[in-house]
């Protein structure tokens, strides 16, 4: 009965130390994932200001090239 005993107060300390290393090792993983966090991009004013003008150039030709197919296709009534 004695050897049934300490089999269970070993296993008991055991889950006890795994229970507090586990808590130990995710209070750095929380920490660590705050300060890793990647700054967003900053843009500047002339920056965005050319992706909007390569925008709008690029929605110009489509708009042309589709005004000039609808004038070359034959009116069908």
């Amino acid at each position: 009965m004695n050897e049934e005993n300490l089999a269970v107060v070993d296993t008991a300390p055991a889950a006890e130390v795994t229970a507090t290393t586990e808590s130990a090792q995710t209070a750095p993983e929380v920490a660590d994932s705050q300060v890793e966090t990647p700054e967003e991009k900053k843009f500047s004013q002339a920056e965005i200001d050319a992706m909007i003008s390569k925008r709008l150039a690029r929605e110009q030709r489509k708009w042309e090239r589709e005004q000039q197919a609808r004038t070359t296709q034959p009116v069908v009534r």
